[in-house]
């Protein structure tokens, strides 16, 4: 019989042969994996070595091949071999680690943990290494300029407010989507050029949201020996799917209208817009006055500047000469010579203002169309709205109650223009026989815009 003593002897005996037995199956199992992965990433070795082989060859032809120059040749052969030989060399250095146990097996290896994406920070652009922000930019412009409709007229109203730098953004609209393309390119391209640093064009009128001024100069051409009021009905129908457009993306917008006729076209882009008279203004006869006054000056020798004139009423053939106001340097020429612009006046003063009326049939008749002298004038027009300067233009507003008018008719009066629209009418003191001719211009357009349909 054993004593305890020995008993308990016999059991840690016991217990230090179990833990050896144990640490050699543990030595052995790792000793086979490495003895069976050493011989199969010795025979791995060979394969890939063999395989690159063909792989190197694939790769060198095309490269080698684009070489004329033998130095060249044998240097870029030796850069893809470098190449080749690093990518083994990096595999076998792997295989080796792995077969002497500095890596542990497949099984027993954890999971590389991935980084989080939270983590990692957007590698800086160009840009943010070369602006430090301090606040963030306007998102919205201060003095944008929409023009609709990119033709002759459209582009020459375009150009011209540009090079005098009155907005400081620009956008274009048409139906025509490869010419606007085309037209918005240009002007880009010449934006070195340029005070306007944003020129944007497209079909869609969400292009013109938040424009000050919308110059109208979209509608169907007039053609030559056409009147401009024949021209009505076709641009009436145009107009009707502009405006509404323009006014949902601009509803404070001033809008400013050039087609013709555009006395007729004003009234009905006022009707169609539901603004207030004050904010829908005709280019009217300021591009009348203007070549009045250029004739004028040709006459006198002096610059148009300091000849000073007024055509009034319809913008065209039924337009009123204020023979009376005509001066230079304040000096009244009607004072001087009592038959200016009558049939008795020895100068024949009076083909001046013929002349005015036949100057857009005449250019049309020559080159097709008008568009400089019109572009210029709306210009001039917009330089006294966005500095709200208060001068006085001939354009075109709602006359009604005015000179004896009694329908509602848009006409070209003296009318002081400022950031807000047409502010106020001067009260020109005109002869019986200007009053006359003024009350015969209204109803002449009002025979016509009586029979406009679908307003």
């Amino acid at each position: 019989m054993k004593s305890p003593v020995q008993d308990t002897g016999q059991r840690r005996a016991g217990g230090r042969d179990r833990e050896r037995e144990r640490g050699r199956e543990k030595k052995s199992t790792h000793q086979g994996w490495t003895d069976h992965h050493a011989k199969d990433s010795a025979e791995h070795i060979v394969v890939l070595c063999l395989s690159c082989a063909p792989r190197l060859l694939a790769a060198a032809k095309p490269v080698l091949g684009a070489q004329t120059n033998p130095g060249a040749r044998i240097a870029t052969a030796a850069a893809v071999i470098a190449t080749a030989t690093a990518t083994v060399g990096l595999r076998i250095g792997a295989l080796k680690r792995r077969a002497t146990g500095e890596e542990a097996p497949p099984t027993q290896q954890s999971a590389r943990p991935r980084p989080d994406p939270r983590g990692i920070q957007k590698m800086a652009s160009l840009k943010d290494k070369l602006i430090t922000p301090v606040t963030q930019p306007a998102t919205k412009p201060n003095n944008k300029v929409t023009v609709v409709g990119v033709g002759q007229v459209g582009m020459a109203c375009a150009i011209s407010v540009l090079e005098k730098g009155l907005c400081d953004e620009l956008a274009l609209v048409d139906v025509l989507e490869d010419k606007l393309k085309g037209e918005m390119m240009d002007l880009q391209h010449g934006s070195l050029f340029l005070k306007t640093h944003k020129i944007i064009a497209g079909k869609d009128y969400a292009v013109t949201a938040n424009s000050k001024v919308v110059v109208v100069t979209a509608g169907v051409r007039q053609q030559e020996g056409e009147s401009r009021l024949d021209l009505v009905q076709r641009n009436v129908n145009v107009f009707k799917f502009i405006i509404p457009q323009v006014v949902k993306h601009s509803p404070d917008c001033i809008i400013l209208v050039v087609s013709n006729p555009v006395d007729i076209l004003t009234y009905v882009t006022w009707k169609l817009s539901g603004l207030p008279k004050h904010r829908v203004i005709g280019s009217g006869c300021n591009l009348d006055s203007a070549r009045f006054r250029f004739l004028m000056a040709e006459k006198l020798g002096v610059h148009p500047t300091s000849c000073h004139g007024w055509i009034l009423g319809e913008h065209g053939d039924s337009s009123v000469a204020v023979w009376s106001g005509v001066n230079v340097a304040g000096v009244s020429l009607q004072q001087l010579n009592p038959d200016m612009g009558t049939d008795q006046d020895p100068e024949g003063w009076k083909q001046v203002h013929k002349e005015v009326v036949d100057s857009a049939y005449e250019v049309i008749k020559l080159k097709g169309y008008t568009n400089w002298a019109i572009g210029l004038s709306v210009a001039d027009l917009l330089e006294t709205i966005f500095g709200n300067l208060c001068r006085v233009h001939p354009v075109s507003t709602m006359v009604k109650g005015m000179y004896g008018i009694e329908n509602e008719v848009f006409l070209s009066l003296p009318c002081v223009l400022g950031s807000v629209g047409l502010t106020s009418v001067i009260n020109q003191k005109l002869k019986d026989d200007e009053v006359a001719q003024l009350q015969k211009s209204a109803t002449t357009l009002w025979n016509v815009q009586k029979d406009i349909k679908d307003l």
